[in-house]
């Protein structure tokens, strides 16, 4: 699944649409001095085996993937429920296609000699330049 660079969203802090940076969040180094990583370490010591039984059956062909959304203007991140998907990759090539289209939008508005008020028009002028 391919994300672009930047995206529009709501941001609950301006409370408006605004555009987003978006990231892959890393997964951080898991806390040797988080309750369950202790009970862990402390039931493995010694001449004891696993405390629980090896999980069988397949695995998912898919991994959840976060993303994390920060605001440009005020710079707040949020980070919403996780994807899922085999493979996510945030470009930014998807930013350049579109920057180009607009300057060659901007070329035939430029070449065409008139102004437009009404997005429709703008279409109407790529058509009848493009043909």
């Amino acid at each position: 699944m391919k994300k672009p660079r930047k995206i529009k969203r709501y941001c609950p802090k301006c409370k408006k649409h605004t555009v987003h940076e978006v990231h892959k969040v890393k997964k951080k180094k898991a806390s040797e001095f988080k309750q369950g990583q202790r009970r862990f370490r402390r039931v493995t010591s010694g001449y004891r085996g696993f405390p629980r039984p090896k999980p069988e059956g397949r695995e998912k062909t898919s991994r959840r993937a976060p993303l994390k959304y920060t605001c440009t203007v005020c710079k707040k991140s949020s980070q919403p429920a996780s994807i899922r998907a085999k493979k996510v990759e945030v470009s930014e090539k998807w930013k350049k296609q579109i920057v180009n289209s607009l300057r060659f939008v901007v070329r035939i508005v430029k070449t065409s000699k008139f102004y437009l008020t009404k997005p429709a028009q703008l279409y109407h002028a790529i058509f009848v330049e493009v043909n």
